[in-house]
């Protein structure tokens, strides 16, 4: 606690230099950065720099299996500048850790879901040819299912970040990637009928529009697409919720809206679910 920043860096370069990746001296160093950050206004170089230090520690993989304090420490330092100003290579080294990580505490949540969508949303790692972004969307709407079926505490924030890493990110994939294909949205359409936050319920919708719009060759523009969330929304609340059966939904889309994309998006919405899908 009593010690400058730049001591906890040298510290941070000391340990891993000479002994390697040791939780009880790391950790704590990661944290004590997190806290003068927190606390204090830093030139921009020394930030720069600050970020690269923590990027070298958490490059050790799964020995830094504890996330609580490169997630805070992360999410005090990043920002779209900083990303642009470090290197390829820890632009990398910080993907992968995204990727890997599967964070469960509720403590962490919110930290991991920032940190997810301000790094692969950015402008410096859209422009990275080596980031995996099929895997990037298709653990964003795994999130965003266990956030739902668990009825999670963090529901909106794993929304919101799937929304938001759907809408910049489905562009960097190919149109016929299996991952992505193959999932069924079930519980996120049983979510947009059973919900009652109409923020989130529209979150919802904007998910589906955006492998809607990816998976069907559409090439929506995003006025388009908020155009159709708009449609869809409205079109539920003429819906009675006498059943959420998919199928009494179906028909009433298709004999009681004017919307031929709403039509044709619900045709698409029953041949992802998981159930019989030979109508």
């Amino acid at each position: 606690m009593n010690t400058t920043i730049e001591q906890c860096l040298d510290s941070l370069d000391y340990y891993l230099n000479n002994w390697g990746f040791q939780h009880k001296t790391i950790a704590p160093l990661v944290y004590g950065i997190h806290l003068k950050v927190e606390r204090a206004t830093y030139p921009e170089e020394l930030m720069i720099k600050c970020l690269g230090k923590v990027i070298k520690a958490i490059d050790y993989g799964t020995k830094f299996n504890y996330v609580r304090e490169p997630f805070l420490t992360l999410t005090d330092l990043i920002d779209e500048h900083r990303l642009q100003r470090i290197t390829p290579s820890q632009r990398l080294s910080l993907a992968r850790y995204l990727l890997a990580k599967q964070p469960r505490g509720e403590g962490v949540l919110q930290y991991y879901f920032r940190l997810f969508q301000r790094c692969f949303t950015s402008d410096a790692f859209l422009a990275s040819n080596y980031i995996n972004y099929s895997m990037v969307c298709s653990k964003a709407i795994d999130y965003v299912f266990r956030e739902i079926s668990g009825g999670g505490f963090h529901r909106q924030d794993a929304l919101e970040m799937g929304v938001s890493i759907l809408s910049k990110c489905l562009c960097k994939i190919s149109r016929s990637d299996e991952t992505l294909l193959k999932k069924r949205f079930d519980c996120l359409f049983n979510y947009l009928m059973t919900g009652f936050n109409q923020r989130s319920r529209q979150a919802a919708v904007a998910i589906l529009v955006h492998v809607f719009s990816f998976s069907t060759n559409r090439n929506m523009t995003e006025d388009e697409k908020s155009n159709l969330t708009t449609e869809i929304i409205s079109c539920f609340h003429g819906y009675r919720r006498n059943s959420i059966d998919i199928w009494n939904v179906h028909c009433f889309i298709q004999t009681s809206c004017k919307s031929s994309a709403v039509k044709d998006w619900i045709d698409w919405v029953m041949m992802n679910m998981s159930g019989d899908k030979s109508y």
